[in-house]
């Protein structure tokens, strides 16, 4: 998967990849360590918002941050994946 490959590039650990409950417009991120700079900074990374992070910590799951690729997700490899080819 070219994304995963490229968030490993950027330093990124790739815990899990699956699908979203439901297929959503827009892409978002969803802080699950309530760490807002960890998650501001991550945004910035992948080119996110920081209006489009949700917080919703939990101590259920293993990793900080779950990024939801919304119907935009072209976007995010037209910027930062065709970059690094």
């Amino acid at each position: 998967m070219k994304i995963t490959k490229r968030l490993r590039e950027l330093g990124i650990d790739v815990i899990d990849v699956g699908n979203f409950n439901y297929e959503v417009e827009k892409s978002f991120i969803i802080d699950r360590s309530g760490n807002q700079q960890y998650s501001k900074e991550f945004a910035q990374l992948v080119e996110v918002n920081p209006s489009d992070i949700i917080t919703q910590v939990s101590q259920d799951y293993l990793f900080k941050i779950t990024l939801v690729l919304g119907k935009d997700y072209q976007r995010f490899i037209s910027q930062n994946i065709s970059n690094t080819q």
